[in-house]
């Protein structure tokens, strides 16, 4: 089986529109990456990379 990837994504604000990495595009939000990923790119697996930030945690549930 075969599966398209991108295992490090940063994220540049949150749903809220905190900061979580600063020299990433504040159009980097979960949403913004999963609908990418999903409807344009064809990625089946994303690996955000600051998924254990306290603001990103809260967009992922």
């Amino acid at each position: 089986m075969i599966f398209f990837a991108d295992l490090h994504i940063h994220i540049g604000r949150a749903g809220c529109g905190a900061p979580v990495k600063i020299t990433a595009s504040p159009a980097l939000t979960v949403e913004g990456i999963l609908e990418e990923c999903s409807e344009r790119k064809g990625i089946q697996v994303a690996g955000i990379v600051d998924c254990a930030s306290p603001p990103v945690l809260k967009d992922l549930r």
